[in-house]
């Protein structure tokens, strides 16, 4: 059961305290779509990861693959592996999709991103 967080208009940007240093090797995030609501895909995800919590490096990138136009729910989850490293926190930044695009019929409004589950293995 999903348990969907909205925001409105902004980035998501989450940091998880993994508590201790970990092997970090899979990274991903869910994410709802559905623009009859105004909610549409991040355009992109991007996770950092860091011993410290306060210098953080770049680990992985993914681009939204979903149709802007695709009307319905559509849930997807964005996820990727990477090469082992050890972490203790992981930064995962969703960037809004921005304006409604013209043909909607909130045309200029602010889009939301929905996103439920964090991954990280």
């Amino acid at each position: 059961m999903a348990a969907w967080q909205g925001y409105d208009g902004q980035d998501l940007v989450a940091v998880v305290d993994l508590g201790a240093m970990q092997n970090v090797s899979k990274l991903g995030a869910g994410f709802l779509q559905d623009v009859e609501s105004w909610i549409w895909m991040p355009r992109r995800v991007d996770f950092e990861i860091s011993t410290d919590g306060t210098n953080f490096v770049p680990a992985l990138s993914l681009a939204n693959e979903v149709s802007d136009s695709e009307y319905g729910a559509i849930v997807k989850d964005f996820v990727g592996t990477i090469k082992p490293q050890r972490a203790r926190f992981v930064r995962i930044t969703a960037h809004n999709y921005g304006k409604l695009p013209a043909w909607h019929p909130g045309a200029s409004g602010d889009s939301w991103i929905f996103a439920d589950e964090i991954i990280i293995e």
